[in-house]
């Protein structure tokens, strides 16, 4: 039997045919060759939906809220597709991170070193002294309340925490042989090491999965899943984390 896919912004994807009618709930937004795809389904079955716009640089989502990087802006949509905030930005990616409840969120922009925080209603600039020999690597927001960052130099990689004002409030130093791929809500953080994805809190490694590719970047891509980017692959894979368990699937490369 053939069937048809409708979707619609950030909504729920219907699959139809002459005798049945299925709804897929939606598990989140992801960037695919610079574009914005949203993908429905659950775990092991998952559907890449038709693109919602083009040229898109960087994308994560919450469940509330779907943050977007574009060339020279960087903006929130809400729950029904509609634009929420927009902060004039340089050029390039970012990197974003959510708070635990997936109101508040943080992107930090590489090229142009800048740092911003989401209230769910205006972007606001928060300061940031770094050095330029200094990489930042992962944004995210504490438990707290509080912007953390995870910054490199070299082979060593740390994360700080910083108040509005953009004081540090605390650091803490990762082990030499891993990669940090993200900071998730509350400070947990996902790093690789040795072929694995590491789930890793203040209490020390929780879980371990191995990875089936190499992984070059990780983003939230919708509530308690995120999005990996791997190498020679424009789909990835998605990750499903819920408490410790973790479950890595392949994401469908959406169409033209």
């Amino acid at each position: 039997m053939k069937k048809a896919l409708t979707c619609t912004l950030l909504s729920t994807c219907v699959l139809f045919g002459a005798d049945a009618l299925v709804t897929a709930p939606q598990a989140g937004m992801v960037r695919q060759a610079d574009r914005l795809i949203p993908v429905y389904g659950v775990r092991g079955n998952l559907i890449a939906g038709q693109a919602l716009r083009e040229g898109v640089l960087a994308v994560a989502a919450s469940g509330r809220w779907t943050l977007v990087k574009t060339e020279n802006a960087v903006s929130a949509w809400d729950d029904r597709g509609l634009l929420a905030g927009e902060h004039e930005a340089g050029p390039g990616p970012a990197l974003f991170g959510f708070a635990q409840d997936g109101a508040t969120a943080v992107a930090h922009l590489p090229e142009s070193r800048e740092t911003l925080r989401w209230d769910g209603t205006v972007w606001t600039e928060v300061p940031w002294t770094g050095t330029p020999d200094v990489r930042v690597v992962a944004a995210g927001v504490g438990a707290s309340g509080e912007t953390l960052l995870g910054l490199q130099r070299d082979e060593r990689t740390w994360v700080v925490g910083m108040a509005a004002s953009g004081a540090r409030l605390s650091e803490d130093l990762l082990p030499g042989n891993s990669k940090l791929l993200s900071i998730l809500p509350g400070g947990a953080r996902l790093r690789t090491a040795d072929r694995q994805l590491v789930l890793e809190t203040s209490r020390g490694v929780e879980a371990a999965i191995d990875l089936p590719a190499d992984v070059e970047s990780l983003s939230p891509m919708g509530e308690g899943w995120f999005h990996l980017v791997t190498a020679g692959s424009n789909a990835g894979l998605a990750l499903h984390l819920e408490g410790k368990v973790m479950g890595i699937y392949y994401l469908p490369e959406a169409g033209p």
